[in-house]
């Protein structure tokens, strides 16, 4: 993934790990589906991601949510 300077970026969600194509899927459900607060879903899919995947992966999931 590549972000650039004015907040635009580039993701092959194809070509991501499975484990964080997961942790998107789950969150973009919870985002869509619950009424639970969207920060705290947001919250903890980063750090979801920064546990099982890397802590590379917090910001992007998290650019990506928002």
């Amino acid at each position: 993934c590549r972000v650039y300077g004015d907040d635009t970026a580039y993701c092959d969600f194809n070509k991501m790990e499975s484990t964080l194509q997961q942790i998107l899927r789950v969150g973009v459900f919870e985002l869509t589906m619950t009424t639970s607060a969207h920060y705290a879903i947001v919250a903890d899919a980063v750090e979801l991601a920064k546990i099982s995947v890397g802590p590379h992966c917090g910001p992007l999931v998290n650019f990506i949510l928002r």
